[in-house]
């Protein structure tokens, strides 16, 4: 030992340095293999059945030196079987984590454990589609062009209307569909693709336009024949909900009329104001016409007997009734009986009245105890040098004359009983009722 020390010595400077770094270099590669290599040498045999995967992390840690660190919101509680006999800590956690959603990483004597990451969460998001722009003209079915025609790519806000001459343009994705309508046409999807220029015809709805009117004196016209203003509420709109009056179903079904309803009597009527009224105030309610006959209001209709209720809301209504319709007219038409079976619709409905129950009033003792007691203690707020009290109230009424006072008399000195009609001392007293007995 002595030897190799002077040999040392001995070599140049240069040569220690080099010689210690190897040294060093050799020392770290043993300790790094020793640590890495504990994995490998510890063997275990265990056999357990049914248990959490929290124990058998405990039971590892027990037995070994691995240390397991996870996060607190992993769930551990599920059970597993583990048996293996002389097998490495690798063959140990792929029995634990078989068929779970967790992942693990031996680093060291620590073995980390996380959720596994799918694959569809390691896939690149697409930021933002291709897109394309979209022109295209809109016609109906003679060729002529739409004005104002709404254009709108399906599940989005993105959208435009026609020009003067039906024309488009719109920038969308190429995926997408576009969703054209307008009032009295039927609705259209058309699917872009690689399309730059669509060519869009709408044909009109049928339905709309092939709907009968009633027109006043019982006659009946087809919609798309109709010049005046007359709006038709669909028989849906007055059976829906509970309804004592058919005015109250009229709320928000006819454009420009008005329902105000001024009370909260449940037999009270509506006002009805179409379109303003002509009067100076605005006020003036339309003419109600039913069956022909005129009435004063819709409140003596069950609306369950109304078969069609139509609004006219233009100057044809003045030139079929005259004056009276200036402010409009509605035209109710009752349910009449048609061949076929025999049928009884029964709608009926009920109310239930509770008693209010009314409040719990002081009585005469109550009265008297807390008048005599809030104008005493109002009255005895502070007390000055000559120990008289003083407050926001007089105490003298407590003895005077007052439904609260004891000054109140009830009997004179003789003892006879005071009527509070002669005496003012005896107001609060007995009274006495002088009655006038007529004779028949």
């Amino acid at each position: 030992m002595k030897k190799y020390t002077n040999r040392i010595k001995l070599m140049p400077k240069f040569t220690k340095c080099m010689s210690l770094a190897m040294i060093l270099t050799f020392t770290g590669y043993e300790e790094a293999f020793a640590e890495m290599s504990y994995a490998e040498q510890t063997s275990f045999t265990v056999s357990m059945e049914n248990q959490t995967l929290k124990s058998v992390i405990n039971w590892v840690e027990k037995n070994s030196q691995f240390i397991f660190i996870y996060r607190t919101d992993i769930d551990l509680s599920r059970r597993v079987n583990v048996d293996v006999r002389n097998k490495t800590i690798e063959e140990v956690l792929k029995q634990m984590f078989a068929g779970t959603d967790l992942e693990y990483h031996i680093r060291d004597r620590q073995v980390i454990i996380r959720k596994a990451i799918s694959r569809e969460e390691t896939r690149p998001i697409v930021m933002q589609q291709d897109k394309v722009t979209v022109k295209g003209i809109v016609t109906d079915a003679k060729g002529e062009a739409i004005i104002g025609a709404n254009i709108i790519e399906k599940g989005t806000t993105n959208g435009t209307i026609t020009d003067i001459d039906g024309r488009f343009t719109l920038v969308v994705s190429e995926k997408s569909s576009l969703v054209f309508s307008y009032i009295g046409y039927l609705t259209q999807e058309m699917l872009v693709g690689k399309k730059t220029f669509l060519n869009v015809q709408l044909q009109e709805d049928n339905k709309t336009l092939d709907e009968v009117v009633i027109t006043g004196y019982g006659g009946t016209q087809l919609r798309s024949k109709m010049t005046n203003s007359i709006a038709k509420v669909d028989n849906s709109t007055l059976s829906t909900g509970a309804h004592t009056n058919p005015a109250q179903a009229l709320s928000g079904a006819v454009a420009g009329l008005r329902v105000q309803q001024t009370s909260g009597n449940p037999n009270s009527t509506p006002t009805l104001v179409l379109r303003g009224g002509t009067n100076l105030d605005g006020s003036g309610s339309p003419l109600v016409i039913i069956d022909g006959a005129v009435r004063e209001s819709l409140s003596d209709v069950n609306p369950e007997d109304i078969e069609s209720l139509e609004v006219m809301k233009d100057a044809g209504a003045t030139a079929i009734y005259g004056a009276r319709a200036s402010n409009g007219v509605i035209l109710v038409t009752t349910k009449r009986g048609s061949e076929g079976h025999t049928e009884i619709n029964l709608s009926a409905k009920v109310g239930f009245n509770f008693f209010h129950s009314q409040y719990e009033f002081l009585n005469a003792h109550d009265y008297l105890y807390y008048m005599r007691s809030a104008f005493y203690r109002s009255s005895h707020i502070w007390q000055d040098k000559s120990g008289a009290w003083h407050g926001f109230a007089s105490d003298a009424t407590l003895s005077g004359t007052q439904p609260y006072g004891t000054g109140n008399r009830y009997f004179d000195e003789k003892g006879n009983v005071l009527n509070g009609n002669k005496d003012n001392t005896a107001v609060w007293g007995v009274m006495i009722i002088q009655m006038t007995w007529l004779s028949c």
